[in-house]
């Protein structure tokens, strides 16, 4: 499917995916869905997305999603995560995603970026 195909499917049809029909979604398609509709994605198909996946979903795909859908994402994705996409999350959100990121994050911030990112991330990569 094209990422235009695969946004057009409907929030229901999204949540009936399998997390083995959805490791096959390339990371573009992914990227194409709205992120009203990410939030119609299982826990259990987040925690089986590769990093590359999840490298590929945008900042408000990612702050869309909840607190209980962030937590059950794989703990590798803080080699995933970009600073882009921390840049959305709110102080409960990074609490949530504070033991999965990793320090590299801090060393690649601009001091803009780093300006811009709740206390809670700063405060957790820096430990």
């Amino acid at each position: 499917m094209s990422p235009e195909q695969f946004d057009a499917l409907s929030g229901k049809a999204l949540k009936a995916l399998s997390a083995g029909q959805f490791s096959k979604i390339l990371p573009d398609a992914l990227a194409a869905i709205d992120p009203s509709k990410i939030t119609s994605l299982s826990t259990t198909v987040l925690a089986k997305l590769k990093d590359t996946q999840v490298a590929g979903m945008t900042p408000d795909q990612i702050a869309a999603l909840s607190t209980k859908q962030l937590r059950s994402l794989p703990s590798s994705i803080g080699d995933a995560l970009t600073v882009d996409q921390l840049d959305g999350l709110t102080g409960g959100e990074a609490r949530v995603l504070a033991p999965k990121l990793k320090r590299a994050i801090l060393a690649n911030l601009t001091p803009e970026q780093e300006a811009l990112l709740p206390a809670e991330v700063l405060s957790a990569l820096k430990k």
